[in-house]
C-alpha cells in the first residue's frame, strides 16, 4: 500500500490540473485554451497505435525506488515494450540471466551492487556481455559520466526522465533508429 500511495502523491504532484476558481480563472476573458482550439479525439495520433519495430522489445529497468521503476514501465509498457524489474545490482544480474531482456536501464545509485559494478559483471558475462546497457540516473556530473562509460554502458540519460528522448535513445542502441 506505501507504494501505491506514493505513487498517488507523485502523480498528483506532477500531474496536477488547476482548480477552477484558485488556480484559474475559468471563463474569463484572459482564457488561453479556447474550446474551438482544443483537438478532437480523431486528430489526437496516439504512438502506442503504431506498429514499430521496438514492439515487444524486453526492458529491464533497475532501481531501488519503488516510484521510479512504476513511472518509468508504465511509461515503457504504453509504448509496447515489456517490462521486467529488479531492485537493485545483484537481482539485476540474476534476472537478466533469467530473462535475456533486450536492453537494460540501470541506476546508478543504488545500495549493495551499484548501476557501475551491475555493468561490469554484465559486460565480463558471457550470457549477458551483448546486452546494450542505458544508465538511467540523478547523476549529471562529468565525473559520473565518465565513470559510466568506463564501466560499459551504451548511453547515459539523466532524471527527471524526458521520455520522448529514453525511447528515442532505446532505439538508437537497439539499432532500430
Amino acid at each position: 500500500m506505501r507504494i501505491i500511495g506514493s505513487l498517488l502523491n507523485w502523480f498528483a504532484r506532477y500531474f496536477k490540473s488547476p482548480r477552477p476558481g484558485k488556480d484559474t480563472d475559468v471563463g474569463s476573458s484572459n482564457d488561453q485554451y479556447q474550446t474551438n482550439q482544443l483537438p478532437d479525439y480523431e486528430s489526437i495520433k496516439d504512438e502506442s497505435d503504431d506498429a514499430g519495430p521496438w514492439k515487444g522489445k524486453l526492458v529491464l529497468v533497475v532501481d531501488d525506488l519503488a516510484e521510479n521503476i512504476a513511472v518509468v514501465s508504465l511509461d515503457l509498457q504504453y509504448r509496447g515494450y515489456r517490462v521486467v524489474t529488479a531492485g537493485d545490482g545483484e537481482e539485476a544480474i540474476k534476472i537478466a540471466l533469467v530473462s535475456k531482456p533486450d536492453v537494460i536501464l540501470m541506476d546508478i545509485g543504488m545500495p549493495d551492487v551499484d548501476g557501475f559494478e551491475a555493468t561490469r559483471r554484465i559486460r565480463n558475462s558471457p550470457e549477458l556481455g551483448y546486452i546494450p546497457i542505458i544508465a538511467l540516473t540523478a547523476f549529471s556530473t562529468d565525473g559520473f559520466k565518465r565513470a559510466a562509460a568506463n564501466a560499459g554502458v551504451d548511453g547515459y540519460m539523466t532524471k527527471p526522465v524526458d521520455f520522448a528522448r529514453l525511447h528515442k535513445l532505446i532505439l538508437h542502441v537497439l539499432r532500430l533508429d
